[in-house]
């Protein structure tokens, strides 16, 4: 069966159906505008931008995931603005005096309407959308935002998001200072597109320099 994903952002949502592993745009267009798409088989990913979502770390005791989900639940309100939150959250670190989570929140009052255009039965944060084989920093520009991610494999170290025209190799050089202990756990930073950062210093990780598709990199 197939595999559609859309891109939830500010502006409304992007669809994409997968042709021979390739993104190939579907439908486009604001909420209020775009036509419900009939027939979905598969798996449907919604994917919410990081135009939508608010991010923190938090520490809390240990307990099982469900009441760590409780936990949350009653606190979302109080940590992020919103009318009514969605959340998901991941173990950042876990010892036996505490649990550290990473919690991603967006905006759910408009669900109904996604769901009448785009039937999903997944749902990601942006961030979780990428993985890497060995621990880096992805860099990136999309829809007038250029985006710093570090992972390691399937785990979030850190991003941030800045104007296109507000960054340079001072605030990367940054970024990866403010990652603390994993700073030193990145082996390269990979660049999408034509970007023109150039850096200098041997204490800089490898740089590569790779192909941007008229698409989200998540895609």
């Amino acid at each position: 069966m197939a595999t559609m994903v859309a891109y939830w952002h500010r502006d409304g949502l992007d669809v994409y159906r997968y042709v021979n592993k390739k993104p190939i745009k579907y439908a486009s267009g604001n909420l209020d505008q775009i036509k419900p798409i009939r027939r979905l088989l598969g798996k449907r990913i919604l994917i919410v931008s990081r135009e939508l979502l608010l991010y923190a770390r938090k520490r809390y005791p240990p307990a099982p995931m469900e009441k760590l989900k409780r936990a949350i639940a009653l606190e979302t309100g109080e940590i992020f603005p919103f009318s009514k939150p969605e959340f998901h959250f991941r173990v950042h670190e876990s010892t036996h005096a505490h649990t550290t989570l990473d919690i991603w929140a967006w905006e759910a009052e408009r669900y109904p309407r996604l769901k009448e255009i785009f039937s999903f039965n997944y749902i990601v944060p942006e961030d979780l959308a990428y993985s890497s084989d060995v621990p880096e920093v992805k860099v990136f520009q999309h829809r007038g935002i250029t985006n710093l991610l570090a992972h390691s494999g399937d785990y979030f170290l850190g991003g941030a998001s800045y104007p296109d025209s507000g960054i340079d190799e001072q605030d990367i050089e940054r970024f990866l200072s403010g990652l603390g202990r994993h700073r030193s756990e990145i082996k390269q930073i990979k660049m999408y597109g034509s970007l023109p950062y150039k850096f200098r210093g041997s204490e800089m990780p490898e740089i590569l320099r790779v192909t941007q598709g008229d698409y989200p990199p998540c895609m």
